[in-house]
């Protein structure tokens, strides 16, 4: 049988215990709330040079009835100081924004189709297949911002 102050102590030990241990779920959750938030901040930073890339390529193919071969070609710059993009030529067109430097970020690049613009004409946001970091996929929809 237990004494009053073995109770006592027994009682304040699982006390320190539960709050170490919710301290430490606080944590996680904080830090997947700023993972969260970096994402959408990253997202909506690739995703409007996205748009604007993709923008240009289409007003390209409009003008010369044809897809270029190189971002160089349609008149783009595939380098810029924070970001590397490149035209994916599948079954239509596709580009991809990449952080050239990924310190800070959550996410690594995303990628879109010329959906994106009807997506923010029809509905002000747009859907890009983007990747964490660690090279996960992950879906993000975001609004059109403007640089």
């Amino acid at each position: 049988m237990l004494s009053h102050s073995r109770h006592r102590r027994t009682a304040r030990l699982l006390l320190l215990a539960s709050l170490v241990l919710s301290a430490c779920g606080d944590d996680d959750a904080d830090r997947e709330r700023e993972r969260q938030r970096l994402a959408k901040a990253d997202a909506q930073e690739l995703g409007s040079e996205l748009f604007d890339v993709i923008d240009q390529v289409v007003g390209y193919r409009s003008a010369l009835g044809r897809l270029p071969a190189s971002l160089r070609q349609a008149g783009i710059d595939s380098l810029t100081p924070t970001t590397s993009r490149r035209i994916d030529r599948g079954r239509g067109l596709g580009v991809t924004v990449s952080f050239r430097r990924t310190d800070g970020h959550a996410l690594s690049q995303c990628h879109g189709t010329e959906m994106v613009l009807e997506d923010v004409a029809l509905e002000g946001t747009m859907r890009l297949d983007c990747q964490w970091i660690d090279g996960a996929p992950v879906e993000m929809t975001v609004p059109r911002v403007t640089r």
